[in-house]
């Protein structure tokens, strides 16, 4: 019984280690930039009213002259669970810098609320986390993939889409595409 179970628990780890491998080779091997259709944040998805996890609701627009690290992620995504760590390293590192993540579930809200409550204890997330509505997450991100994470100008514009995640790469290019995102006014005049 032993046998089985510590071989399950092995197979699932190589699967998740081997999904994001090739996951994040396939995706993030060159930098992906949003889809030609979406350079940046509308109105309809800056008022959408999103559900928060710790209780008020809140929209995308209350981030308005921000960087905005948007990242869409499942409880149930074995890749997510690496990423988290680094957004909330992330967070802190550059939390005084006027930059806002905000982690979005994939789940149903009402079916996922312990879950996803959880995940927050579990990885002492500091920053916002709600679920993203069906229309909402087809409007900004790629159908059906999970993680994915969008970094937003203080403007509105989409300086960087990362789809899946890398533990050799994604972080540290998650940290340059910030800092261009901050650097922006500086870029624009130049």
């Amino acid at each position: 019984m032993r046998c089985l179970l510590l071989s399950s628990v092995l197979l699932f780890l190589s699967f998740g280690i081997l999904t994001t491998s090739s996951f994040a080779q396939q995706s993030i091997g060159t930098p992906p930039h949003p889809p030609e259709h979406l350079t940046g944040l509308t109105q309809s998805v800056l008022s959408t009213e999103l559900r928060s996890a710790r209780g008020r609701s809140f929209r995308l627009a209350d981030h308005s002259g921000q960087v905005l690290v948007i990242h869409l992620f499942a409880t149930w995504c074995g890749p997510c669970h690496f990423e988290t760590p680094a957004l909330v390293r992330l967070h802190k590192q550059f939390r005084s810098k006027k930059v806002r993540i905000v982690a979005l579930s994939t789940e149903d809200p009402d079916a996922s609320n312990v879950l996803v409550r959880r995940w927050i204890r579990t990885y002492a997330v500091p920053y916002r986390v709600g679920w993203a509505p069906d229309e909402f997450a087809l409007t900004l991100f790629r159908e059906g993939i999970t993680p994915q994470t969008l970094i937003i100008s203080r403007s509105g514009r989409i300086v960087r889409r990362f789809i899946g995640y890398s533990t050799a790469k994604t972080a540290a290019q998650l940290k340059v595409a910030i800092k261009e995102a901050l650097n922006e006014k500086l870029i624009a005049h130049q």
